[in-house]
């Protein structure tokens, strides 16, 4: 069962609903802590080649075991997004509530998008009451505020987020008469309403996927997005450079994927000298189905497999980088990160060292089902591809999330969270080498919250109440395991 907070989980899910209104991606929007994180001072702004090899990582000795602590940066402080509402009781059934009318039904509806940290705390997009909004929390969690951003109509995705100092930028989702739209905000927390602008709207096929993302460097920042190319029947990515104090378009937008390339989910990333660019793209159709075993069902035929043919053809869904420069140009082929076959449903990554860290589940052969497996792979500079597969039996539906620290002096710098079956968050740091540096732990000090962003240490995670949003912050940190008695 997917767990009710999934809305909230910040990768992108590519998944199973239609393209060329058949098939298409379905897309988590949450989050974006890494858009914005600031490159480290050793990274530069080499050119990767058009093909990877993929290098799986060495196996090593079992990673010791450490301790994760975490705790409230304030105690018992919260900021509440959105009013809680009157829930239903569990154990009444629909229709024998004498107020019925004044009862609301779960889940909330304040939905959450993207949130990404500033200089005075975190940011956080939402959904609230059809309105586009952003709120600003407080290091702690103590205080904060709300800026209504636009009102929306339809059935939108929450707006997202990217921060650089004390800019924040929202792309927001709206719609007009024959398009869905992006539109470029740009305010000051600390300035609040007095200080938003409104910059570049631009227009997407509604045929087109749901993602979209955006990042801001100190001159120049970029939103990439799904659009769909009706003439071939496939979709794109395109994407768009802006002025990060103005958000106004620096330029027409530029398609970022091949001609014969299907396309879909793309995100951003700031390297030195430019960005990061990646997606989702769809491979050929298998020629035949696959086989799949299956327990025999004769008695005298037991310890046995039969075969026989997968209902579902399987389309592969691989992943793929690309560099640009600070114009937003390529100046790269795309490297293919995952195998040629993959069927990825869904991913995260973030900058790491020069290169770039992915997280992903895979799941070739069962619709809908996910296997208790996380990929990792780390990208060098030089397209270089280094696997890592991670088993977790206690790991639950929904998509991995990479967390980096912009705090260049916190460690570990890097993080791994996936829903736990219990309903906490499990969370596991990853090396210097891009592997899993520790075993995924459920996070006492989580609760039932979700991570939304990193800085400094301190996580901002949510937690529905209500028709709300309860948002605090905690901070973590690492220690030896004490030995058992």
């Amino acid at each position: 069962m997917t767990h009710p907070f999934a809305r909230i989980s910040l990768t992108l899910l590519v998944g199973w609903a239609h393209r060329h209104r058949r098939l298409s991606a379905v897309v988590l929007l949450g989050p974006l802590g890494f858009g914005c994180d600031k490159p480290s001072a050793h990274e530069s702004a080499p050119v990767a080649p058009s093909s990877s090899a993929r290098a799986p990582l060495a196996k090593s000795a079992a990673p010791q075991k450490l301790e994760l602590s975490c705790r409230e940066e304030k105690q018992g402080a919260r900021f509440l997004v959105g009013e809680v509402g009157k829930a239903r009781p569990k154990a009444q059934p629909r229709g024998d509530d004498e107020d019925d009318e004044d009862v609301i039904d779960l889940p909330f509806s304040v939905e959450a998008g993207g949130a990404v940290p500033t200089s005075d705390g975190f940011a956080l997009a939402a959904l609230e009451h059809r309105k586009a909004v952003a709120v600003t929390v407080a290091r702690d969690a103590a205080s904060g505020s709300r800026l209504e951003l636009a009102d929306v109509h339809g059935d939108v995705e929450p707006p997202r987020l990217a921060s650089e100092g004390d800019r924040v930028v929202a792309a927001v989702v709206g719609n007009d008469a024959g398009s869905s739209t992006l539109t470029l905000m740009a305010f000051q927390p600390s300035a609040g309403a007095a200080s938003l602008k409104r910059g570049a709207q631009v227009s997407r096929s509604r045929e087109a996927g749901a993602a979209f993302d955006l990042v801001l460097a100190p001159t120049r920042g970029l939103m990439v997005w799904d659009q769909w190319d009706a003439a071939k029947s496939h979709g794109t990515i395109e994407a768009l450079g802006f002025d990060p104090v103005t958000a106004q378009g620096q330029a027409e937008p530029r398609v970022l994927s091949a001609p014969d390339d299907d396309a879909e989910s793309p995100r951003v990333m700031r390297r030195r000298g430019g960005f990061w660019v990646s997606w989702v793209s769809h491979g050929p159709p298998a020629k035949t189905a696959r086989r799949a075993p299956r327990p025999a069902l004769d008695r005298g035929d037991a310890g046995t497999e039969g075969e026989y043919d997968s209902v579902v053809e399987v389309t592969p869904r691989r992943l793929k980088l690309v560099p640009l420069d600070e114009r937003g140009v390529a100046t790269a082929e795309p490297t293919l990160v995952t195998a040629p076959d993959a069927h990825v449903l869904a991913y995260d990554a973030v900058p790491f060292g020069e290169g770039v860290l992915f997280a992903w589940r895979d799941d070739p052969t069962t619709l809908g089902a996910e296997a208790p497996k996380i990929h990792l792979a780390r990208v060098a500079p030089d397209g270089t591809v280094a696997l890592e597969v991670i088993d977790d039996e206690e790991v639950a539906e929904g998509a991995p999330r990479l967390f980096t620290d912009r705090d260049g002096t916190a460690q570990p710098r890097t993080w791994l969270a996936l829903m736990g079956k219990r309903g906490r968050s499990r969370l596991g740091y990853i090396g210097p080498s891009g592997k899993l540096a520790g075993p995924l732990q459920d996070i006492a000090g989580f609760g039932l919250n979700e991570p939304l962003a990193l800085e400094s240490r301190r996580f901002l995670l949510a937690q529905p109440r209500g028709q709300a949003l309860d948002l605090s912050v905690v901070r973590c940190a690492l220690g030896r395991a004490k030995p058992q008695k």
